[in-house]
């Protein structure tokens, strides 16, 4: 059966989520991690030539950090390259393989290519950024991808079960990785269907969302909310556990990888409070084996500056749109962390609208560009015929590239066990000015 896709590459986690053409107009979320539908933002480029992705990058990273590309979607359209094992690699060139690995990996299972394909960036781009990534993918064989802002498919994929009267106007809080909060107005519909967004670059259907104002936030020590929350969790686990932490050898990697499960662990207990009143972080260390119990509310009084903090990205962006919070028809969380009870009860003390938080947040935003490729496919905008099967398109589909990272080299990546995509090894290089990339767990 005909598909589209809409994929949603995240600062820490990447989503994906298709639309059946003739099967109904909903959008499925599909499964691209090991033990969650969306599957970690993470590249690891092996000795052996293999370029893993997802979950099975994250993992092989644990025993090889230097191998392993994460935050390459912050760093995109930066000069300076990352510095991946011994291979310098654009920033630009890892977003286009990741989106490229969630191409490659759904029409394995599809069995046929899709016939659009849309993806999300974030709204903060500017024309420049939102340029680079466009090249980027054009050098994968996705040249024809549909680019839209994050708020506007949350917007779409809102406006699709819960219709909204032309000037109607909402905000999309998200809360994932980084916190970003953005008021739109629903246009009248019908006019200039599809055409380029002049400030962003990115493409736009200008009969549906226009952007009021935009605020990004982050925390004071640079980090991100989602990361803040889990260190939340385990700031409270060590302090329980106490001195066998202290005295690890940081030098062993038994005992890196057992940390590191610890505070995987850490960040699953905290998904489990947003259901549960309570949960427990099993801990398995050298010399030690404990499980730490927690409750919500020790949880939610531990976290709740960063929740306010967040809150208050939402009450700039209403500033910056002259928008009056009574003139909001909805608020709708996205990110992860919108599932957390306290988050949606400090919004709502913030907006005073409905605040409207999914099942399912952290997919929202892949669920709406999949619904925006839909709606490409039907204007006529279809991709299958240019993007092709990335499982055979190298050296037609897309022009090589002097720095192409083997993604279009003459052999073709094929999926294996596991979904893991497999690309020729990319050529070393250097370069002056070269910055570790960002890795961890």
């Amino acid at each position: 059966m005909t598909y589209v896709l809409g994929i949603d590459i995240g600062a820490c986690s990447t989503g994906a989520a298709i639309v059946r053409i003739g099967g109904g107009a909903d959008a499925a979320t599909l499964d691209l991690g090991s033990e969650a539908a969306r599957a970690a933002s993470a590249l690891f480029l092996a000795e052996d030539g293999r370029v893993l992705a997802g979950d099975a990058a994250a993992a092989a990273g644990r025993g090889c950090p230097e191998r392993l590309a994460r935050g390459f979607k912050s760093r995109l359209g930066d000069s300076v390259p990352l510095a991946v094992g011994q291979t310098l690699v654009p920033p630009e060139e890892l977003f286009a393989a990741m989106a490229r690995w969630v191409v490659t990996t759904v029409e394995a299972r599809e069995g046929a290519p899709a016939a659009a394909v849309a993806l999300t960036h974030p709204r903060g781009w500017g024309g420049y950024r939102v340029s680079v990534a466009r090249r980027a993918l054009a050098e994968t064989g996705l040249a024809h991808a549909f680019l839209l802002s994050e708020p506007e498919a949350a917007a779409l994929h809102h406006s699709a079960g819960n219709p909204l009267d032309p000037g109607s106007i909402i905000a999309v809080c998200d809360l994932g990785g980084s916190v970003e909060a953005t008021v739109l107005r629903r246009n009248v519909l019908g006019q200039n269907v599809l055409r380029q967004n002049k400030d962003t670059g990115a493409d736009r259907d200008t009969a549906e969302f226009e952007t009021l104002g935009f605020e990004a936030g982050g925390r004071a020590d640079g980090g991100d909310l989602g990361a803040g929350l889990d260190d939340v969790v385990f700031r409270r686990v060590l302090e329980a556990v106490g001195g066998p932490v202290e005295a690890l050898n940081m030098d062993d990697p038994k005992a890196v990888s057992a940390l590191w499960q610890v505070r995987r662990d850490c960040t699953a207990a905290k998904e489990a409070l947003s259901r549960d009143a309570d949960a427990s972080v099993k801990v398995v260390l050298p010399g030690l084996r404990e499980h730490v119990p927690l409750t919500r509310t020790e949880f939610e009084t531990r976290a709740e500056h960063l929740l306010r903090e967040a809150a208050g990205v939402l009450g700039r962006a209403l500033q910056s749109a002259d928008v009056a919070v009574e003139d909001l028809a909805a608020v709708i969380l996205t990110g992860g962390s919108a599932r957390i009870p306290l988050a949606e009860r400090i919004l709502a003390e913030e907006a005073g609208a409905g605040v409207v938080v999914d099942a399912d947040p952290a997919s929202v935003t892949a669920r709406g560009a999949a619904l925006a490729a839909a709606a490409h496919l039907r204007a006529g905008v279809g991709t299958q015929a240019v993007v092709a099967s990335v499982l055979t398109v190298h050296g037609t589909a897309a022009r090589p590239h002097p720095h192409d990272l083997g993604l279009l080299a003459p052999g073709a990546p094929t999926v294996e066990a596991g979904g893991i995509l497999y690309i020729p090894v990319p050529r070393p290089r250097t370069a002056a000015g070269a910055v570790a990339s960002p890795s961890g767990a």
